[in-house]
């Protein structure tokens, strides 16, 4: 299943759309968009995830990868429109403190 739906470059920062599953199957395509936006040093990067209906620790990895991959250049990761069920693995594997968690995509994305 593909799950990278849509991504866009607003200004200097870049926002992926993700619908479906993220898992051992979806992670790999979801990293290497994630790659080329902090390898360009994007200052943030949003993921929306408002149609993503399950999420497993390689999705959990690949979103901290990202994290941390950003951090090295003082960039932000903004997890948006997390469905409840998703959110509770976030919970259970103690990640809400460690991602910027918001209800909707921030209208003012300056890093």
């Amino acid at each position: 299943m593909q799950i990278i739906t849509k991504q866009e470059d607003r200004g200097d920062s870049g926002i992926v759309y993700l619908a479906g599953e993220v898992d051992m199957h979806s992670s790999p395509s979801l990293r290497q968009v994630l790659l080329t936006y902090t390898r360009s040093k994007k200052p943030v990067i949003v993921v929306d995830m408002a149609e993503v209906d399950y999420i497993d620790s390689s999705g959990l990895a690949t979103l901290i990868e990202c994290m941390k991959n950003s951090k090295s250049y003082s960039g932000r990761v903004i997890l948006s429109q997390i469905k409840a069920n998703v959110f509770e693995v976030f919970k259970l594997a103690k990640l809400t403190g460690f991602f910027e968690i918001t209800d909707d995509i921030p209208t003012d994305l300056e890093g």
